[in-house]
C-alpha cells in the first residue's frame, strides 16, 4: 500500500512539475510535504532550466543566459534555501543581469494563493574576488510548503567557453533539469556531459532566424534529467563541484563568412604559448631589474649548494612578503612592486621566488595548477581558465623539487595543502626553436612524504575517582601546519576545542605550545585536564582508553558515495596512554585488542592495551597509506572506520578491593 502511494505521490509531483508558468501553482503542489525519492530532504527543485542563446550586441556577438528555477520547502530546516547566491564573473562587466525576479509562492488557511515578489532593493551584489562576484538575495513570507521561484537574464560580451550547466544540486533532489543550447553556425561547441549524466531527453533540429543583418542557420539542442538525487557532501573531499552531474560547453572554434576562423586552444602547447605571451603573465618573468634580484645574490653569498641557495631566497621570499589569500594564475603587479610592498597574491610571490632563484642560476619553471577547491583538471579540453594557481618547479643539486613560497607556516620541503591536487603543467623553455619557444609538460603533484601526529597522554587516577590527565600532541608536516595555521587565528585552547576530542566531564586547565612559530621543528603542545572526584568511593569505575583523541565518530555516514575519498596526503596518527590506576582498585575488565587492515593494505589500525603492576597501557596506530580511495571500496573504508570507533571509546573496568 505503502509503495502505491509513493508511486502515486511519484506521479503526481511529476506531473505538477510540468506546470513552468511564472506564478502558477496547482493548489494539489502546496499538499507536497517531500520529495517522492528522498523522504529526508527539508527542500526539492521543482524545475530547474536554462536557454542559452545568441544575439549581436554593440560590440559583437553575446551570450544571453535564460534561467528559471522553481524550489519548494517542506520544512522549517529547508528555510536556509529561501536565500540565493548567483555567481557571475563580474570582471570589466563581462556578464550583466538584464532581468531578476523572485517571489514566493503561497496558499493561507482558505486555501487561496498568495504571491510575495521581492522589490528591486532586495537584491544585492557581493564581490567574492578580482573575476568573480554573486548576486545575493532572500525571498520574504517563507513558510512550510511553500514554493519560491526566480528568473533571470544574465547577459555575457564573451562567446568563449559557456557557464556549465548542472543538472545536480549539492543540497536538494531535482525532479527536472534541463538546458536548451541555440547555437548559430558561426560558432563550434562540444556539449560534454560529466559526473555521471543520464540524460532521460534529448534533441537536436536546425533552425534559421535574423541575427544582427543576416539570416543564419544553427541548430537547436535540448538535455533533460529527471528525477535526480542530491549530491550530498561528506569529509574528505576536493570539491563537490568536480563530481555533480553537469554539462559542459567547450567552444573549439569560430567561422564567421568574411573574417578570420579562430581556433582556440587546441592544445596544452598552444595554451602555454599564449601565457607567455601574455603580458599579465609571460612578461613578469622577464624582469631583469629590481631590488629582488640583487637581495637574492646578496643573501646566497658564501652558499655552496643550491638546496642552501634556494632555503635562503624562500626565507628571505617568506619574511619580506605576505600572501592575501589569493589565489591567482596571474601576478596583480610587476614582482619588483611585490617585493617592495611585502604582499601580493599566490602567482606574485610564488613567480618572485622564481625571478630569485633564475638569479642565482638555479634552473626555476611555473606550474600551472588547479587548487583542489578550484576543481580537477580536465586534460581533455584546453583551457588556461582551468588553472587559479601557480607553483615552483627548481632542479637542485638532488633533482628537481615542487616549492611554494606563498603560503605561510610550512617548512621549505612542503607545498600548500590546497596545491595537492594530483597534477600540474609546467611551463618548459623548449632547446628546439622548431617546437616553439615553449611548451606545456604534465608533472605529478604529489605530497613529498607522509605525515604524522601523535598524543600521548598520562591519567592519574585518585581512591575516589578523580582524573588528571596530562597530553603532549606533537605533529609535523602538514598537520603541523594547519595546527600552525589554527593558533595563528585563535588560542591554544579554542582552535583545539573543535579539532579534539575531548571527554566531555573533563575541564580544562591549562596548555602550552612549543615551536609554534619555528616551522623547522615539530609543533608541541602540552594540555592538562582534569576530572573531578565523586566524593566518595564506588565500587566500580569506567575509564576511557582515550581522554583525548582524534576521532570519536565515524566521518563516514552516507549510505552510498559516488565520489572518491581523498585526504590530501598519506598519513599516521598515534595515540599512547598510561593509566595509574590508584591501590584500592584493580582491573576488573581490558577492552580487547584490535588489529584491522584493509585487503591492500592501504589502511591499517592497530588497538594494543597491556598491564604493569598498576599501569595501563594502551596504544592505537592509524595509518592511511594513499591519498585516495575510490567509491568502490567506500563501504570497506566506512566498516574499516566503525571498528576504528568502537576501540577509541571503549572502556576499562576497576573495582574497588575488598
Amino acid at each position: 500500500m505503502k509503495q502505491l502511494f509513493l508511486l502515486s505521490l511519484l506521479f503526481l509531483v511529476i506531473h505538477l512539475s510540468a506546470q513552468t508558468s511564472w506564478g502558477k501553482v496547482s493548489p494539489e503542489q502546496f499538499a507536497v510535504r517531500h520529495c517522492p525519492f528522498d523522504s529526508t530532504a527539508n527542500a526539492m527543485v521543482i524545475i530547474d532550466s536554462e536557454t542559452i542563446s545568441f544575439r549581436v550586441g554593440a560590440r559583437g556577438f553575446e551570450t544571453v543566459y535564460d534561467v528559471y528555477k522553481r524550489i519548494q520547502i517542506f520544512n522549517k530546516e529547508g528555510f536556509g534555501y529561501a536565500t540565493v547566491k548567483i555567481p557571475y564573473y563580474s570582471h570589466t562587466n563581462v556578464q550583466l543581469f538584464e532581468q531578476l525576479e523572485a517571489q514566493t509562492i503561497t496558499n493561507d488557511e482558505t486555501g487561496k494563493i498568495q504571491i510575495t515578489k521581492l522589490k528591486d532593493n532586495a537584491f544585492f551584489d557581493e564581490t567574492e574576488s578580482d573575476y568573480f562576484s554573486q548576486k545575493r538575495f532572500a525571498f520574504a513570507n517563507v513558510a512550510e510548503s511553500s514554493i519560491i521561484e526566480y528568473r533571470y537574464t544574465l547577459v555575457s560580451k564573451s562567446v568563449g567557453d559557456l557557464n556549465d550547466w548542472l543538472f545536480q544540486n549539492e543540497s536538494m533532489p531535482t525532479l527536472r533539469s534541463s538546458v536548451t543550447i541555440k547555437v548559430p553556425e558561426y560558432f563550434h561547441y562540444s556539449p560534454t556531459p560529466q559526473g555521471g549524466v543520464r540524460l532521460n531527453r534529448y534533441k537536436t533540429e536546425p533552425y534559421n532566424e535574423w541575427l544582427g543583418q543576416a539570416n543564419v542557420l544553427g541548430n537547436i539542442t535540448y538535455y533533460m534529467m529527471m528525477n535526480i538525487p542530491a549530491l550530498k557532501k561528506e569529509a574528505y573531499i576536493t570539491t563537490i563541484n568536480d563530481y555533480l552531474a553537469r554539462m559542459v560547453f567547450p567552444l573549439n572554434s569560430i567561422t564567421i563568412p568574411r573574417q578570420k576562423a579562430w581556433v582556440f586552444s587546441d592544445t596544452w602547447d598552444i595554451v602555454v604559448q599564449q601565457l607567455m605571451k601574455n603580458e599579465y603573465f609571460g612578461s613578469h618573468l622577464n624582469e631583469l631589474l629590481g631590488e629582488q634580484l640583487g637581495a637574492a645574490k646578496d643573501i646566497t653569498q658564501g652558499l655552496n649548494t643550491k638546496e642552501d641557495k634556494a632555503r635562503a631566497i624562500y626565507n628571505l621570499v617568506q619574511s619580506k612578503t605576505k600572501w592575501n589569500g589569493v589565489f591567482s594564475l596571474y601576478p596583480s603587479k610587476r614582482l619588483s612592486k611585490t617585493y617592495t610592498d611585502g604582499n601580493g597574491n599566490s602567482a606574485d610571490i610564488n613567480m618572485l621566488f622564481i625571478s630569485m632563484l633564475r638569479a642565482v642560476d638555479i634552473k626555476a619553471d611555473p606550474v600551472l595548477i588547479s587548487t583542489r577547491e578550484h576543481g580537477m583538471i580536465q586534460r581533455a579540453y584546453p583551457r588556461n581558465r582551468q588553472f587559479d594557481n601557480v607553483i615552483v618547479y627548481a632542479q637542485l643539486d638532488t633533482g628537481w623539487i615542487l616549492l611554494d613560497a606563498a603560503e605561510a607556516f610550512k617548512p621549505f620541503e612542503l607545498i600548500g595543502q590546497k596545491n595537492l591536487c594530483l597534477q600540474g603543467l609546467r611551463v618548459v623553455k623548449n632547446t628546439d626553436e622548431s617546437k616553439g619557444t615553449f611548451s606545456g609538460e604534465w608533472i605529478e603533484i604529489a605530497p613529498s612524504k607522509n605525515s604524522a601526529t601523535s598524543l600521548m597522554s598520562t591519567l592519574q587516577i585518585d581512591s575516589v575517582g578523580g582524573q588528571k590527565s596530562k597530553t603532549i600532541l606533537t605533529a609535523s608536516d602538514y598537520p603541523a601546519v594547519r595546527y600552525r595555521e589554527g593558533l595563528d587565528k585563535d588560542s591554544v585552547r579554542e582552535y583545539l576545542k573543535e579539532h579534539l576530542k575531548i571527554l566531555d566531564d573533563f575541564d580544562w586547565k591549562d596548555e602550552k605550545a612549543d615551536n609554534a612559530k619555528d616551522i623547522n621543528k615539530k609543533l608541541k603542545l602540552t594540555l592538562n585536564f582534569e576530572k573531578k572526584d565523586s566524593a566518595t568511593e564506588s565500587e566500580f569505575l569506567y575509564v576511557n582508553t582515550f581522554p583525548v583523541k582524534f576521532l570519536s565518530e565515524n566521518p563516514f555516514k552516507l549510505s552510498k558515495r559516488t565520489y572518491p575519498v581523498d585526504y590530501s596526503y598519506p598519513f599516521q596518527e598515534n595515540i599512547l596512554t598510561t593509566i595509574v590506576v590508584p591501590a584500592n582498585y584493580k582491573v576488573s575488565e581490558l577492552p580487547k585488542p584490535v588489529k584491522i587492515k584493509l585487503e591492500d593494505g592501504s589502511a591499517s589500525f592497530s588497538f594494543l592495551i597491556g598491564q604493569s603492576d598498576n599501569n595501563i597501557q594502551v596504544n592505537s596506530s592509524l595509518k592511511i597509506n594513499k591519498s585516495q580511495f575510490q567509491p568502490d571500496v567506500y563501504d570497506d573504508l566506512k566498516a574499516f572506520y566503525e571498528k576504528m570507533i568502537v576501540a577509541y571509546n571503549s572502556l576499562i573496568v576497576l573495582q574497588k578491593n575488598k
